[in-house]
Parts: C-alpha cells; structure tokens; sequence
C-alpha cells in the first residue's frame, strides 16, 4: 500500500523533478564530477608508472591499435563485459591503482567511469576518463601499438 510502481504518474514526477534539478544546477550530475585527463597528462602519468589504463573497447578495437604501455599497465576490459568481470572479481583488482578509462572518443569510456564509480563503488578521485580517447592519443602524436596483447 502507498508503493509508486513504474507507472505510477507520482514517480514519474519526481524523476522528472530530480532531471530539472540536475539540469539547473542543484545536483551535479556524474558527468559534470568526474574526474577527466587530456591526453598529455594520462601520458605523463603512464611514463611514470603512476596510472593503469582500462580500455572499454571491443577486443577486435583493442587488437588493431591501443595505447602502447608496459604489459602491466593496461587492459582490455570491453565495456559491455563490465557485469561479468564485476560479478566474478575481475574487476574489484584494480581498485588500489589510479586508473584511466579509454574508448575510441572519449563517450563510452564516461559511462565506463560512471559504472566503476557510482555503480561498484570504485573511488571517484581515482578514476578517470581520458578526454578524446584514442582518438586524440592519436592526433597527440603518442605511441600506439596493434597485435595480440598479454590478456589475462
């Protein structure tokens, strides 16, 4: 008795309340607090071994060019497996470093973010989008390479 279901037109305007709120400024949105790198300073920070990079890109996106790192500090997890590396652990090993999120243009590596931040909890200080993806590593002019990678 009294619970909103999902067609409830009282749940509806409270959603629609919180958007309106949102978009004037009263809450900010996971977008707007996030924290982003440009390609410059992701780089500065893999030279010094500061940084690991997850790439939300398909494995075949992954295998024709990524970000050139040591074996280590990088690795392919496909945005659309983040549930399953969740649910099985795979993903709760990177919780103790400073990781960047890469994508093609910088789009899909922001819901990656929000995902590891607001949804499985990782620290939001220590999880970045980089800011154009490999897209703007590429027009940065910093090294890439393409092959089959260590996977773990």
């Amino acid at each position: 008795e009294g619970a909103l279901d999902a067609s409830s037109p009282a749940l509806h305007r409270e959603r629609a309340e919180e958007d309106a709120r949102e978009r004037e400024g009263e809450m900010p949105n996971a977008y707007a607090i996030m924290q982003e790198l440009g390609a410059r300073d992701a780089h500065d920070l893999l030279s010094k071994g500061s940084m690991t990079i997850i790439d939300v890109r398909s494995r075949e996106e992954y295998k024709k060019c990524r970000v050139k790192t040591f074996p280590w500090q990088s690795v392919n997890i496909p945005f659309t497996e983040f549930p399953i590396w969740n649910q099985t652990g795979g993903l709760s090993k990177y919780r103790p470093f400073r990781l960047g999120v890469i994508c093609n243009s910088g789009q899909t590596s922001k819901q990656a973010v929000v995902r590891l931040t607001r949804v499985y909890g990782f620290d939001p200080a220590a999880v970045s989008n980089i800011r154009g993806g490999i897209n703007e590593w590429i027009l940065a002019g910093y090294p890439t390479e393409q092959g089959d990678a260590i996977t773990e």
